[in-house]
This record gives structure tokens, C-alpha cells and sequence, in this order.
């Protein structure tokens, strides 16, 4: 063997060392690519969803309707046009659960009640007394104390009027509630009621006034916050003869009226 062909000899040897080398670095780091194809396909599954969600107008989503009150607190303090609540009695941004001092949304909703002048409109929603009784028996699963729905309802129409609201401001739908809502000129917080437990319990999600194509705020604005319905009635005064004209009426008494509108 003359020198020539020993050095062809070990460059051959050489290159299967290294191809046996690259192969065994590349099972070992096939692993490691798949995680990193596995990821990137998750980030692109994530951002489609997030572009989604976008579209939608949803920014937040919270666990339990109380987290979001701090966040709702500041829309409250800034709104310039229009502040909105829809809800069975609203009886939980009134009371702190222990003791009866006001929650601060309470105290934020006071302080812009009271302002003179008045820097935006307000309009409030409530269940109707008289269907307060189809959504009594499904709280008390989780309502160990003693409670009446109408009695909650009557406590918040008279708190809102103390704090400053007007009676043409206070209205009251004739159906039992789907979703506890508050609405201003640029967000909404949207809180569906579960059927055996209060709205406070239960999640919530955050939505912009976006110009989206499936807008939730645009959809819920129009027929959740329906202030102007045949459906509802209006307080038409804040003496004990007007506000005992809505909760007097019973269920029949509702029914019968003409200007109820049915759906079927």
C-alpha cells in the first residue's frame, strides 16, 4: 500500500465517522425539532385565535364577575356619554357581601349620579317584580339565608333613586334574566346568570366597542339593552304610588297588557 492510497483510506474512514456522527446528532435532536414544529404550529393556532377574538371585541375574560369590578370602576370614573346596567336587582354592586357598606362600584355610581352638572346619561334595567318569582326557587340551591328577589328589587330602585338616579332612568323587563351587563360608549362587561346561581359567582367576559364584522358589543348593544322595548316598563315616578304601581302588578296582570310583546 504506497502512501496515496493509505490517505484516501482514512479520508474515506473519516467521512463514515462524520455521516455516522451527523446521523446520530440528528436522532438525538429530532426530539427537540418536533417540540420546536409542535410549538410553532401552537403559536400559529394561538394567534389565529387571538386575531378571532379580536374580531369578536373580546380583551378580558374573568373567573368571577367581582375580579372585573376594579376594571369596570375605571370605565365609570371616565365615561363622558353614557353608563348602562342590566340586571336582576343589581343588588351585587350595591352591597359588600358582609355588612351593607357600598361596594366601590356603588360609590363611583353615587359620585357620577350626584354630579350637577350631569357629564353623561344613565339608564338602569331591572327584572320586572312581577316575574322576580320564576328566578326565586333557582337561587335558593345556593342562597342559604332568607330572600325575596322582589323585596332585592324594590331595595335597588329605592337606593338608586336615593343616590341620585332619575325615575325615567329606571327601567324593568318583563322576563327573568340571561345576562347581568354593563354598558359605556366603549366597553361592556357581560356576565350570563347560571340557572341555579346568583350572576356574581359566574364568569364574565370584557368586550370593545370595536367596528369588527362580529361584534359583540354592537349585537348586545342593540338587543340586551333594550331601555325602549314594549317589553319593559318605566318608573314613572319616585313616590310610593308610582314605584308600588310596578310591584303590585302580578304575572297575570303583566300578561294581559297589550303592549307585551311575545315571540313565538
Amino acid at each position: 500500500m504506497n502512501l496515496h492510497t493509505a490517505w484516501d483510506g482514512t479520508r474515506e474512514i473519516r467521512k463514515a465517522a462524520s455521516e455516522a456522527s451527523a446521523e446520530a446528532l440528528l436522532n438525538q435532536a429530532q426530539p427537540l425539532i418536533d417540540n420546536i414544529r409542535k410549538s410553532a404550529h401552537e403559536v400559529q393556532n394561538e394567534v389565529a385565535s387571538m386575531m378571532y377574538l379580536r374580531d369578536l371585541g373580546i380583551e378580558r375574560a374573568f373567573r368571577k364577575r367581582r375580579d372585573a369590578l376594579p376594571l369596570v370602576c375605571e370605565w365609570l370614573r371616565a365615561e363622558k356619554e353614557e353608563i348602562a346596567f342590566v340586571g336582576t336587582s343589581l343588588r351585587g354592586l350595591f352591597w359588600k357581601e358582609l355588612g351593607k357598606t357600598e361596594t366601590e362600584v356603588g360609590q363611583v355610581l353615587r359620585e357620577r349620579l350626584q354630579e350637577n352638572p350631569r357629564s353623561c346619561r344613565f339608564k338602569f334595567l331591572l327584572t320586572h317584580p312581577a316575574f322576580s318569582h320564576l328566578r326565586q326557587d333557582l337561587e335558593r340551591l345556593h342562597r342559604p339565608e332568607d330572600f325575596q328577589i322582589k323585596m332585592e328589587i324594590k331595595d335597588s330602585v329605592n337606593r338608586l333613586l336615593e343616590m341620585g338616579a332619575k325615575p325615567e332612568e329606571i327601567h324593568f323587563v318583563k322576563a327573568t334574566p340571561t345576562c347581568f351587563a354593563i354598558k359605556t360608549s366603549s366597553h361592556m362587561l357581560i356576565n350570563p346568570y347560571p340557572l341555579e346561581n346568583q350572576a356574581l359567582a359566574s364568569f364574565c367576559i370584557i368586550v370593545g366597542n370595536t367596528e369588527g364584522r362580529n361584534s359583540i358589543y354592537s349585537s348586545f348593544e342593540e338587543n340586551h339593552f333594550i331601555f325602549d322595548s314594549a317589553n319593559c316598563d318605566r318608573l314613572e315616578g319616585e313616590d310610593e304610588a308610582s314605584i308600588d304601581k310596578i310591584f303590585n302588578q302580578t304575572l297575570d296582570d303583566v300578561l294581559k297588557r297589550k303592549n307585551l310583546q311575545i315571540n313565538s
